[in-house]
């Protein structure tokens, strides 16, 4: 099995940062806010909603994170060889579209009036 070339390689890291850091994310809220969530009653929803938005700021910031190391490594990728310059390319616009919607709807939710 041939493994691919070092650009090549950059470009499809590119596309699964962000992918990886929400999943990363995730585990960590599914492992760390579990005994939260089992202590929950029906009182207490209000904690509950501020947990729900605070898990959803997490998410949204592991995104822009994620986006901006996969557009980090796009632009490397370029740089590296010209022959993969367009699959390295749209990475990055793949990247730049995530973190624009990212951020969007980051400044959307929390500015809300």
């Amino acid at each position: 099995m041939k493994l691919p070339s070092v650009p090549v390689a950059y470009g499809i890291l590119s596309l699964v940062c962000p992918i990886f850091a929400v999943c990363v994310t995730l585990a960590y809220q599914a492992f760390d806010h579990a005994a939260f969530w089992d202590s929950m009653s029906s009182d207490e929803s209000a904690a509950g909603a501020m947990m729900a938005l605070a898990e959803v700021g997490q998410l949204i910031l592991a995104t822009i994170i994620g986006c901006l190391v996969g557009l980090v490594t796009a632009i490397r990728g370029m740089l590296f060889q010209r022959k993969v310059r367009g699959f390295c390319l749209v990475a990055g616009v793949l990247n730049i579209l995530s973190l624009a919607l990212a951020i969007f709807v980051f400044f959307r939710a929390f500015t809300w009036r």
